[in-house]
């Protein structure tokens, strides 16, 4: 199975405010954010490294992060706090949607499925717009709306799934479903938004709010240097990103 998160190709950045006339499709602005990512450019990986601050609650810790993200879906993200190291890892969308996380302790939790179908590129959703869209993923264009973010371009993944009853899909749909706002002015991330949902509990909604900031080129790449992760509406992870490496 793929994941949702899996997007089209690119082309140029600025056809969209060439078209003022023209009624944006979802194709046309994701190939358009791929191009204001890397201007063409195959990425495969990307690892950023940089410190971070970790609030859950009275539970507070700084420290440092590690994150890596692949074109095929692939992540990691190791925090190492203060209070000790946790790690997430998504396996690449060719694979079963399965996912899992470490504890300071060292022991291994696999997430149910669930939550496995969520962004595994939350931090850098751009490097999925290289890869071709699956059929079993839906793309729509929502519109142009006026956020905390500037004016953005509102795009709605979700996954479908085929041979299912109806009940199955309208699930799928539910658990995939992401909104990804692209900034109109430059066409890369601003917010990424979805929901994930306690393990023994897959009917319960908890939103996922990511913030990206500070966009730099870095070997011919758009990243975020600032990154802020809020589960429902509380932020929870800050990055800083001190430097990234680009293959």
């Amino acid at each position: 199975m793929r994941r949702l998160l899996v997007f089209l190709c690119c082309s140029s950045a600025l056809c969209l405010a060439q078209l003022p006339n023209s009624t944006p499709t979802a194709p046309t602005v994701l190939t358009q954010a791929q191009s204001a990512f890397s201007g063409g450019k195959s990425v495969t990986t990307v690892q950023m490294n940089g410190s971070a601050s970790w609030h859950y609650g009275s539970d507070e810790q700084t420290g440092t992060v590690t994150l890596i993200a692949s074109a095929n879906g692939a992540t990691s993200v190791t925090l190492g706090l203060s209070g000790g190291t946790r790690k997430e890892s998504f396996a690449a969308w060719d694979q079963n949607p399965t996912c899992d996380w470490t504890d300071t302790d060292g022991k291994n939790h696999t997430n149910p499925t669930h939550n496995c179908l969520t962004p595994s590129t939350w931090f850098l959703p751009s490097i999925s717009l290289q890869t071709t869209l699956p059929s079993t993923a839906v793309a729509g264009y929502v519109g142009q709306e006026s956020t905390d973010a500037g004016v953005v371009h509102h795009v709605r993944q979700q996954r479908s799934i085929v041979n299912a009853t109806p009940a199955a899909k309208l699930w799928m749909q539910k658990w995939s479903t992401s909104e990804l706002m692209l900034s109109a002015q430059t066409l890369l991330p601003a917010v990424l938004k979805f929901s994930i949902h306690p393990d023994n509990d897959a009917k319960l909604d908890i939103p996922v709010e990511i913030h990206y900031s500070d966009y730099r080129l870095t070997s011919g790449v758009q990243l975020p240097f600032k990154i802020q992760k809020f589960i429902n509406n509380n932020l929870v992870l800050e990055i800083d990103v001190d430097s990234a490496t680009v293959n």
